[in-house]
């Protein structure tokens, strides 16, 4: 339950904003803290099943990228193998995928997979890293791009907006509201960052 939607603007700058809603099992809450992070000059942010978002913003330190790397050579050469290494260490992959939580989850033959989908900004690149239980990708994504369960609320809103005269973060702001006006999921709680800092 969430919405994340990312624009480039003029600058070629990355601008991610996310609502706060969030839910666990049958309980829908609003978060006091915001999805999206700026980890080692790198935006992250995640949608999805929220032990494993909060695994990889909370846990997981980010390599850094040196000025020479270009940002696919970082991501697939990188961050990919750090990450599957580290969730190894950690005991949390298993023949590819991720291991089972387990909390309410264990033993359930009709749950649904849990995954997660994080977006990451590495300097102007955009990429979705999509962690599941039986695979973990990484691909280099363009923008306007919004996930999470009002991402097509969000990206509709986004479309529309794109040959009006509006600030990247008023674009993004409406976005996400829309996200919320039609989307149980969402809510109207709504961060707007970049690599600069919070807006």
């Amino acid at each position: 339950m969430t919405c994340i939607a990312v624009l480039r603007d003029k600058k070629s700058s990355l601008w991610f904003a996310s609502d706060r809603r969030l839910s666990s099992d049958h309980n829908i809450i609003s978060s006091n803290e915001p999805k999206t992070k700026l980890l080692n000059n790198i935006l992250v942010s995640g949608a999805g099943t929220a032990w494993i978002c909060d695994l990889i913003l909370e846990r997981y330190e980010f390599p850094t990228i040196e000025n020479d790397d270009p940002e696919n050579f970082w991501a697939h050469n990188v961050l990919y193998p750090d990450l599957l290494r580290w969730l190894r260490e950690e005991g949390y992959v298993d023949k590819g995928g991720i291991k089972l939580n387990t909390g309410a989850s264990k033993g359930k033959e009709d749950r649904e997979e849990e995954y997660a989908i994080m977006l990451i900004g590495a300097n102007s690149a955009l990429f979705e890293l999509t962690i599941g239980e039986s695979s973990i990708s990484i691909t280099k994504v363009d923008t306007p791009y919004a996930t999470g369960c009002g991402g097509s609320y969000a990206l509709g809103s986004l479309r529309t907006t794109e040959k009006m005269k509006m600030k990247v973060k008023d674009r993004l702001k409406l976005a996400c509201e829309v996200a919320a006006q039609c989307s149980s999921g969402c809510d109207d709680r709504i961060d707007i960052l970049t690599n600069k800092g919070l807006f």
